[in-house]
């Protein structure tokens, strides 16, 4: 979430040898979810690209994760088949296939937004604007990271927002000035006693959940 991916892999190494005895466990799927999506992130820093071995061996794990992932997806469409799409279009974009990741991008964020899963909708959206920054598409990235960006916001994931903000000020800036311009510095919009976000890059303003909900139902035409 935070781009500790190197950590991260490390880390999952630590529960490899625990799985079988949870194979009954909902949290199971998103063990291998994250454990791919975290592989395939570290596959994209150079201490992981110099030489081919490293990156068969990324591959090989994300494979076997997908092989697994899919069973559960053929079962389970409205539960697993986003993740299964989201990890596709990250392998694909490892292998610079682009065409094969931008389908598999869109199908991963319809499918966590059908479900319900606004988290792992954040994540496709901010996966996707990453790709498209990489390719230098900065104006398609803007707009998945702005929906990126409300997801996370109206999963309450304060930490996540600012982390966004403080790294991609100039692409939110069309989202950071509104906020700054609709909501007075001396108001506090509550929503069921919701926590307020304070903005990093727009001095006093505010920028609550209720509003952040409200301009992202407008944007998606929900």
């Amino acid at each position: 979430m935070f781009g500790e991916y190197t950590q991260a892999v490390a880390q999952f190494k630590f529960g490899y040898p625990y799985l079988e005895s949870a194979t009954a466990l909902f949290s199971l799927p998103s063990f291998y979810f994250y454990d791919s999506l975290a592989n395939l992130a570290a596959l994209s820093q150079n201490d992981f690209l110099e030489n081919n071995k490293n990156k068969n061996h990324f591959l090989k794990q994300v494979n076997k994760n997908q092989k697994q992932m899919k069973k559960w997806a053929d079962n389970a469409p409205m539960n697993h088949l986003h993740k299964y799409y989201l990890v596709e279009a990250e392998k694909y974009r490892v292998l610079n296939q682009k065409t094969q990741a931008i389908d598999y991008y869109d199908l991963a964020i319809k499918g966590a937004k059908a479900n319900e899963y606004r988290h792992e909708e954040a994540i496709a959206n901010e996966l996707a604007a990453k790709f498209y920054l990489e390719w230098e598409k900065e104006q398609i990235a803007q707009t998945y990271l702005i929906q990126a960006y409300y997801c996370y916001a109206r999963w309450g994931a304060k930490a996540k927002v600012e982390d966004l903000e403080k790294r991609y000020p100039e692409l939110l800036a069309p989202v950071l000035n509104q906020d700054k311009q609709a909501i007075n510095s001396n108001e506090t919009i509550s929503l069921r006693n919701t926590t307020t976000f304070h903005s990093t890059n727009t001095g006093t303003s505010l920028l609550d959940l209720a509003t952040v909900t409200k301009a992202s139902q407008a944007i998606s035409g929900v």
